[in-house]
């Protein structure tokens, strides 16, 4: 009696707190989130770390298991093979992504500068153009260009006052964010170096974090929590790599996709969209949207024949991906429908940025599964079985399946000469 009033006590202790937590989030929110913000600014270069390590983790751990199969030929010494695996391992990983980034680099980069500083050159002239061939075609209907020609004075008129009184706050307010932003590049270069290095001792070290983490499971958690928590973590790792590197996978076949095709057009900007294309297609459902316009509208400036066969290519080429590349990369990593998949994506791109919108789906989808894991077991322990909320097509193709079982079942146990008289 006395276990059940404690267990009692603290249930009620748990929803009161969780109750004042959720009150002082709803009521300090953005401070909350400033608050938030702010730490993972300080801690801008151990995350940027420990997501390389993360992603570059599986490739060591695969290297490593090879060098651990032949070394022992050659090392007698059990640690000694263990630690010069993984240091064989990380450098090699570390050698194949530099050669990658640099023959990226040195294939795409020239031609990625080229098309900026010609479509900085020539997107003002193509405006000019566009503006003059729309005031040709105005002028043809006088009603249509009386109207424009009211609303252009207006505007005008707007843009004058706007000069004289708030035009100095704007610059000074330009030059501040344009200051700012050279600075952050700096910072986030340097947060790039400190984190490559940071990454190296992580992955040096991630045997020693394994251990630890399942030393710290086994000794807080009661015995009985302990394998849940494992699987959980297992899934969450599972739902997390592979998202993150399917969509990265997926986000460059989607961008040589986009090269070829415009390179055997000849289309302009062809780098340059292509390496936009490629990028946005990492944030889930909103993404390829993003880069298919911003792409069309530099093509549309050029030559709107080729914005207009851009536009279809894109539209099929998403189709695809959301068909048939997707799916085969992804698979059903995160188990969410389309509906949470856009909410994450909503949730999380309005607090955290484009940051959010792409580690927005994978989180949900981990508590997605801690969920749908909590239930299943209070069914479980309930005795309800897990059919009745299936598919009515599901359901259907069980009752079928059960029928037969039963007629087969009546056929085997009734006596033959039984059989005979009912046939008869």
């Amino acid at each position: 009696m006395q276990k059940e009033e404690k267990q009692k006590f603290f249930l009620q202790l748990g929803v009161i707190v969780t109750g004042i937590l959720v009150f002082l989030i709803i009521w300090r929110f953005e401070t909350i989130i400033g608050m938030v913000q702010t730490g993972l600014h300080i801690l801008q270069p151990i995350l940027i770390g420990a997501v390389l390590a993360y992603l570059l983790y599986p490739m060591v751990r695969w290297f490593r298991g090879v060098f651990e199969k032949y070394l022992p030929r050659i090392i007698r010494k059990e640690n000694t093979v263990e630690s010069v695996s993984n240091l064989l391992s990380i450098v090699i990983v570390f050698c194949m992504v530099s050669v990658c980034v640099y023959w990226l680099g040195r294939m795409v980069l020239p031609e990625l500068v080229s098309n900026i500083i010609v479509a900085v050159n020539q997107v003002p002239r193509q405006l000019r153009t566009l503006v003059a061939y729309a005031t040709e075609k105005l002028q043809a209907n006088q009603a249509s260009y009386e109207r424009i020609y009211k609303y252009i004075t207006q505007l005008q008129d707007m843009l004058q006052n706007w000069l004289q009184n708030n035009f100095l706050r704007q610059v000074n307010t330009l030059l501040t964010s344009v200051s700012t932003g050279i600075f952050g590049a700096i910072s986030l270069f340097s947060n790039l170096i400190i984190g490559i290095i940071v990454a190296l001792y992580a992955l040096s070290s991630a045997r020693t974090f394994k251990r630890q983490l399942k030393k710290l499971i086994y000794a807080v958690l009661p015995e009985q929590k302990v394998p849940m928590t494992i699987q959980v973590l297992r899934q969450s790792n599972a739902i997390f790599s592979g998202f993150i590197s399917g969509k990265v996978i997926d986000g460059i076949i989607i961008g040589i996709f986009c090269f070829v095709f415009m390179q055997i057009l000849e289309m302009p900007y062809t780098a340059l969209i292509s390496v936009i294309v490629g990028i946005t297609n990492i944030i889930p459902f909103f993404g390829p949207y993003i880069g298919g316009v911003i792409g069309t509208i530099l093509l549309l400036l050029v030559s709107p024949k080729d914005g207009l066969i851009f536009i279809l290519f894109i539209l099929v080429l998403q189709q695809v991906d959301g068909n048939i590349i997707g799916p085969a990369i992804l698979g059903d990593s995160t188990g969410l429908t389309p509906f949470w998949v856009i909410f994450a994506i909503l949730v999380g791109g309005g607090i955290f940025g484009v940051a959010g919108m792409i580690l927005g789906v994978p989180t949900l989808g981990v508590i997605y599964y801690v969920v749908s894991l909590t239930i299943n077991r209070k069914l479980e322990k309930k005795g309800i079985p897990m059919y009745i909320f299936g598919k009515p097509k599901e359901e259907k193709e069980r009752r079928t399946v059960r029928l037969r079982l039963s007629a087969l079942g009546r056929k085997l146990t009734t006596p033959k000469k039984k059989q005979d008289q009912d046939k008869s």
